[in-house]
């Protein structure tokens, strides 16, 4: 069987957190079914631990691998990686290099009309009272929404559009058909984690014991099960 990825020039994605799992679910433009599966048998802060991405009708299908900030292919062939991000306000966020495409560089599109206004509103008061009443940047977004631009000079690239709203789903366009969609769940997936506010995360968080660094503890499990596949 195969299953076409690259075919998806308009969806959205939505995170769904629990305990034991984070899986980001990708649904065609105009359609309400999922058709594809971003998941991991872990909370949303075991770092470590890759995203398996497959069709949701055809969960054997292995589609690709998405890992902090980098995709690799089903053969987990490397195809690019998304740059540092920072949750400051005014957040800037790194390049996205995809291997034989070139470098995209993400740009935060600017609010418009009444949106705008009552930002610069709030960020008046902000400055009137020393004080951090409009909060950081995913706290922006929660409250108008975000839109990033990721092109290049030798590439059209893609669109994300964070809908405002408490809790995240996002809205992708493609606009050069040469663009990874795995890459472009990596950007999606660093973008959610890094720069949005969805107090779901927060939960999660407190839930699974906020005091303990389940990263270390997965490393090694990973390199222990890489020695048993290997049999050393």
């Amino acid at each position: 069987m195969t299953f076409d990825l690259q075919s998806l020039t308009a969806f959205s994605v939505r995170a769904d957190y629990g305990r034991d799992h984070t899986t980001f679910l990708v649904t065609p433009a105009g359609s309400a079914e999922p058709i594809v599966r971003m998941h991991k048998d872990y909370p949303h802060d075991v770092f470590v631990r890759p995203f398996y991405v497959h069709p949701v009708a055809e969960p054997q299908l292995l589609l690709g691998y998405v890992k902090m900030g980098k995709a690799w292919d089903a053969q987990q062939v490397e195809i690019g990686t998304v740059g540092k991000m920072a949750p400051e306000r005014g957040m800037q966020q790194g390049p996205i290099v995809q291997h034989g495409l070139g470098t995209l560089q993400p740009e935060r599109q600017a609010l418009t009309g009444k949106q705008r206004v009552v930002r610069g509103a709030l960020g008046l008061i902000d400055d009137l009272v020393w004080s951090s009443f409009r909060g950081d940047q995913s706290q922006d977004d929660q409250m108008f929404s975000a839109h990033i631009r990721c092109a290049g000079p030798t590439s059209a690239g893609f669109e994300l559009v964070r809908r405002a709203g408490v809790t995240a789903t996002y809205d992708v366009a493609v606009h050069d058909p040469n663009v990874s969609r795995l890459l472009v769940l990596a950007f999606v997936e660093r973008f959610n984690d890094t720069s949005d506010g969805d107090p779901r995360q927060s939960l999660i968080t407190l839930a699974t014991n906020p005091f303990r660094n389940r990263n270390k503890a997965e490393n090694r499990r990973m390199q222990e099960e890489k020695r048993r596949r290997e049999g050393l």
